[in-house]
Formats: C-alpha cells, sequence, structure tokens
C-alpha cells in the first residue's frame, strides 16, 4: 500500500491562475494591442493629405495637436497619419495661447478652437511676414498671394468639417464678447514671431470669429 506519511503538495489557489491570466491581458494590450493598431495606420507626407482632400477622397480628419499628428481616413476607412505642417516663425503659438485660455473658460475642442483661431490671426499679422505667408500659398496650395493662401487655408479647414467661426464651435458654454474680453485680458502673450501683440489686438481677432 501507499505510505501513510505521504505528503500530498498543496493546490495553488484560483486567484493564482486569474492573476497569471491577468497579467497577460496587460502585456497584450500594452504591447501587441498598440503594434496592431499601428500596422492599420498608414504613413504618408502632407501634400498626400492636400491631394486627397482635393479629390474628395478624405471622409474623416482628426487633430492630435499635442503629437503635431493628422489622423484622417478615406471612403474605404483606411486610417492615414501625417504630420501637421506648421512654422514656427508664423504661428509663434499665439494662437494656441489664446485657444488654451479659451479652453479653460469653455469645453470646446482644442483642434476646433485653434481652426476658428488661425485664419483670423494669420490675417492680422500678415503684413509683419508677408514673404513667409506668400511662400506658405504657393508651397502648400499653389496660389500665389499671401492672402490667397490664407483663403484657400480657410477653405480647406471648411473643407475638412472643422469649424470657422465660434457660432459653429461645439460648446455648452455660449462664446460671447464679454467672454471673449476675458481671454484675451488672461491668456498668455508670447513675445516672438512676426511680432508680439497687445491685449486689445488679441480681443479684436478672437471677435473677428464671431
Amino acid at each position: 500500500g501507499k505510505c501513510m506519511n505521504e505528503v500530498k503538495k498543496p493546490r495553488k489557489p484560483l486567484i493564482f491562475y486569474y492573476c497569471i491570466v491577468l497579467i497577460c491581458l496587460i502585456l497584450f494590450n500594452s504591447i501587441a494591442v498598440p503594434w496592431l493598431m499601428e500596422r492599420q495606420v498608414k504613413e504618408v507626407d502632407y501634400g498626400t493629405f492636400i491631394s486627397m482632400t482635393e479629390k474628395k477622397q478624405v471622409d474623416r480628419v482628426d487633430l492630435d495637436s499635442q503629437e503635431n499628428v493628422i489622423y484622417f481616413t478615406d471612403k474605404e476607412e483606411q486610417i492615414y497619419k501625417t504630420a501637421m505642417v506648421e512654422d514656427a516663425g508664423l504661428t509663434d503659438f499665439q494662437a494656441h495661447q489664446m485657444e488654451h485660455q479659451l479652453g479653460a473658460l469653455t469645453d470646446c475642442n482644442y483642434g476646433q478652437g485653434l481652426a476658428v483661431i488661425h485664419p483670423a490671426y494669420y490675417r492680422h499679422i500678415l503684413k509683419d511676414a508677408e514673404a513667409k505667408f506668400t511662400r506658405f500659398a504657393k508651397e502648400v496650395f499653389g496660389v500665389e498671394t499671401a492672402e490667397e493662401g490664407i483663403n484657400a487655408l480657410e477653405a480647406f479647414i471648411k473643407e475638412c468639417g472643422l469649424p470657422t467661426s465660434w457660432s459653429q464651435l461645439a460648446s455648452r458654454v455660449d462664446i460671447t464678447p464679454e467672454l471673449l474680453r476675458r481671454v484675451a485680458d488672461t491668456c498668455n502673450l508670447i513675445p516672438s514671431g512676426p511680432r508680439a501683440l497687445d491685449r486689445d489686438e488679441i480681443y479684436e481677432i478672437l471677435m473677428e470669429c464671431m
């Protein structure tokens, strides 16, 4: 017969196996899923994005300003990404400071807020950096003058389905002249770019977006 003194190994509790499964799931979600998602995204240059938009091949657009990336889909739901084209000498991030403060006082989407602000801001500083705006117009939109380039940018923003005025912005907070005055009076002022703006100029730009 079997020895009466034989010691059986204790069975591991069920929670031990649950922990192993949980760790495997966490590893899969943190490593495999992002890798698989990245494999499904085609990276293209900004010119391809412009070209596909002009040919009405773009279905949806999502701006990731933190990563400086544009994600968009075509009619077949293929996902693409491209880097945003920015010229630090043009934007100098003053527009971003305006939107940051607007976002602090409302619940508006960051990318949509920038879409509204940028054309008005660019028109305001056009004469301070006309050569750069003209180059932007020619290289990005294939038009000749700085004014035509800004108009083309605004038309492109509309074509992407983004707002170009405060009335089109999705916000549960009413954007009034009084609120825009608060934005102008409290946003950070950036002393760079073509020239620094004062608070009255910022208010004027914000009011032009009404």
